[in-house]
């Protein structure tokens, strides 16, 4: 199977790409740069490494022409980025998306989609399913136009599916982590307590959060990749076997260093600015795809951070 990966090199598509090149797949990588962490990819005969943007329409095009199939990753998703960019924002997680459907159609190739969590808003009716209410804030608000650019996409991939114009499947990602994360909670905790400052909390931190160890994530991709009767729908993807708050999360992470008690500072909420507004609580409903393709999340949180640990003691952390 020959697959284009829009975002190859960044956190989920790094690790997927290469479990699909272990599974003996072609790959090609669709992105800005290339992790250094990653350079082993080139032992690959079947890798391509393509540094570009997704906003090269004749670049995705020939790109697109060339795959079985195309799994489209690239999107601006740090908080910090979408406050602060939201024209930017919508550019290239909407405009960018659609123009890649529109080869995707114009070729008939399987579309897989990496949607958000982000999807469901401020809605307080958890765990969240698939077909739960979608409740936002006011669009004066620049934190919700992710929110938006992934709905947006979802409505017009359903709207091509419906015309059988499109084969696809796509996942609601909860609050992925593992190595090479950077510009997250999980992975910015890591890197205070490894590098002697104290943990940043915004707020209280009784923020209420799942977390899904990659390796959990890229297998459930695969699968329902290679799972033909699961195309054509959305699936949460996450783990609400374990709920944690943020506090929480900051002592599991300073116990997995050996720094019980580690210092904790507290900022105010707001520490992005006045156009963001932080969830308290995001839980899934992982029913639909345990029924599509029976998945379930393996790793624990200590193992995975633990995990996280010991990869940024082999190839150093995300500073």
């Amino acid at each position: 199977m020959k697959y284009l990966i829009t975002g190859g090199m960044g956190f989920l598509g790094s690790h997927l790409a290469e479990e699909l090149l272990k599974r003996g797949n072609e790959v090609t990588c669709l992105d800005l740069f290339e992790e250094k962490r990653c350079t082993h990819f080139r032992d690959w005969e079947t890798y391509r490494l393509v540094i570009d943007t997704i906003l090269n329409k004749p670049l995705v095009t020939q790109l697109v022409r060339s795959a079985d199939a195309v799994i489209h990753l690239a999107a601006i998703a740090e908080p910090q980025q979408y406050v602060q960019l939201p024209r930017k924002t919508i550019e290239v997680n909407l405009k960018a998306s659609l123009a890649i459907l529109e080869e995707v159609t114009a070729t008939n190739k399987l579309f897989f989609f990496s949607s958000t969590s982000e999807i469901y808003g401020k809605n307080t009716v958890q765990p969240f399913r698939e077909d739960s209410d979608r409740i936002l804030g006011s669009t004066d608000i620049n934190r919700w136009c992710y929110s938006s650019a992934k709905a947006m996409v979802e409505h017009y991939i359903n709207a091509l599916h419906q015309e059988q114009l499109l084969e696809f499947v796509g996942i609601r990602i909860f609050n992925c982590y593992g190595p090479r994360l950077k510009g997250r909670v999980v992975s910015k905790f890591i890197d205070q307590v490894q590098s002697g400052k104290p943990i940043v909390i915004h707020g209280e931190g009784a923020q209420q959060r799942c977390f899904t160890y990659v390796s959990d994530l890229v297998n459930g991709i695969i699968s329902l990749i290679e799972t033909k009767s699961s195309h054509g729908s959305f699936y949460n993807i996450g783990n609400p076997k374990e709920e944690y708050s943020v506090k929480q999360l900051a002592q599991v992470v300073s116990e997995q260093l050996n720094q019980e008690n580690y210092p904790i500072t507290h900022v105010d909420r707001a520490a992005y600015g006045p156009s963001y507004q932080d969830l308290d609580r995001r839980v899934p409903s992982i029913d639909k795809i345990s029924k599509a393709i029976n998945w379930s999340p393996t790793v624990s949180l200590q193992e995975g951070i633990s995990k996280m640990i010991e990869y940024n003691n082999t190839f150093g952390n995300n500073s």
